[in-house]
């Protein structure tokens, strides 16, 4: 019984992710491969990232700065949710301090920013139990930028006593913040453990 609630619970997210992409003007569409851009960062979304499948994008500005793209595994029992976000990082005042003091503040700005992602999302899930934190880099093009990853486990989901797993990941590259978020039960563990680093390794940027 509590599988097929798992199940109901997982695929209602999933439909809701997985309605079709929306199309703006502030994303190119190429026919050949069914791949988006986003037109302001260059950033790629193919449609399938190993056995993620992408599902919806949303964009939460008038000027497409502020955008998700989900993708989804989708399992016999429940599924692996990912979303990734995009949108402006926070910048300095528009006063140039010095290059060694605007990397410091750089660094402290990202910091303050990481947080306030772990007070949101304590907010959000209130039983979240913080299960380790640590660094992750990402290679895009020929950067290697390092990140933070936070991995917590949720108690309840959609109001229903269930373990969950999520995972963040948050990464700065250039005026760009690049967030994923990663949900899926226990019982879908391995396989999340499995494609999870695959999957964010292959983020791609346009050349």
């Amino acid at each position: 019984m509590k599988k097929i609630l798992l199940y109901v619970i997982f695929l209602s997210i999933c439909l809701m992710s997985a309605c079709g992409p929306v199309t703006t003007n502030k994303f190119q569409f190429n026919l050949k491969t069914n791949e988006f851009t986003h037109g302001h960062s260059n950033l790629r979304f193919p449609e399938q990232i190993g056995k993620f499948v992408r599902g919806r994008i949303n964009q939460y500005d008038p000027d497409g700065k502020d955008i998700s793209v989900t993708y989804n595994i989708h399992h016999p029992q429940s599924a692996v949710i990912a979303t990734i976000y995009i949108h402006p990082a926070p910048m300095l005042s528009s006063t140039a301090p010095p290059q060694d003091v605007a990397q410091r503040a750089h660094v402290t700005i990202f910091e303050q920013y990481v947080a306030s992602v772990k007070k949101e999302t304590l907010h959000a899930h209130p039983d979240a139990e913080l299960l380790k934190q640590g660094q992750k880099t990402l290679q895009i093009r020929k950067a290697i930028i390092t990140g933070v990853c936070v991995k917590y486990r949720l108690k309840t989901l959609a109001g229903q006593a269930i373990d969950t797993f999520l995972e963040m990941y948050v990464f700065q590259f250039g005026p760009w913040i690049i967030k994923y978020s990663i949900t899926y039960p226990q019982e879908n563990q391995d396989l999340a453990n499995q494609e999870i680093t695959p999957f964010i390794d292959q983020f791609q940027m346009k050349r």
